[in-house]
């Protein structure tokens, strides 16, 4: 019996579906956005973006994207809907609190997001307080749940379909 009723509300799931796609009716679908997140440690482990730490790499960054510089914590306006779109937040410093558990606690550099219905290429340049430069180039296949990633020129294994990017300096 059970069987045949999630059978029986599958069809009609799917019936109304075909309904509304056939009757030109917008259908709201959400996408997992695509978003950057930057951990940075020196070779002991120590967390550079930490506020506390006198070497805080985050302090006078220079982060380019499509030729605008950003700096963390700049303010972006944007207009939400109710259904759920990507928010364009910029650069921002976070505190992990509950992502990524291997990272809990450490803080990192956020960029984003973006769309994930679409497919996304995007180079970052970030220019650290040291004046070392890294370039980070990310691609998403329209949705894909699985991008591409290189840092400086070499291919970084990312998770899906965001990108999380480990750093020595």
């Amino acid at each position: 019996m059970k069987g045949s009723l999630k059978s029986f509300a599958l069809n009609i799931t799917v019936a109304v579906a075909a309904m509304l796609i056939l009757c030109g009716c917008p259908v709201a679908m959400d996408y997992n956005p695509v978003e950057l997140a930057i951990f940075v440690n020196d070779s002991n482990g120590n967390d550079l973006l930490n506020p506390d730490n006198p070497d805080n790499f985050a302090q006078g960054l220079k982060f380019e994207y499509n030729g605008t510089v950003y700096n963390v914590d700049d303010q972006i306006e944007e207009l939400r809907t109710k259904t759920y779109m990507p928010h364009f937040d910029g650069l921002k410093l976070i505190k992990n609190t509950y992502h990524f558990t291997k990272n809990k606690g450490r803080y990192f550099l956020f960029f984003g997001e973006f769309s994930g219905e679409k497919t996304f290429d995007g180079t970052f340049r970030i220019t650290w307080r040291d004046n070392s430069t890294d370039v980070i180039t990310c691609y998403n296949k329209k949705y894909n749940k699985k991008g591409k990633c290189t840092l400086n020129g070499k291919s970084y294994k990312t998770t899906h379909p965001s990108f999380f990017i480990e750093l020595v300096k």
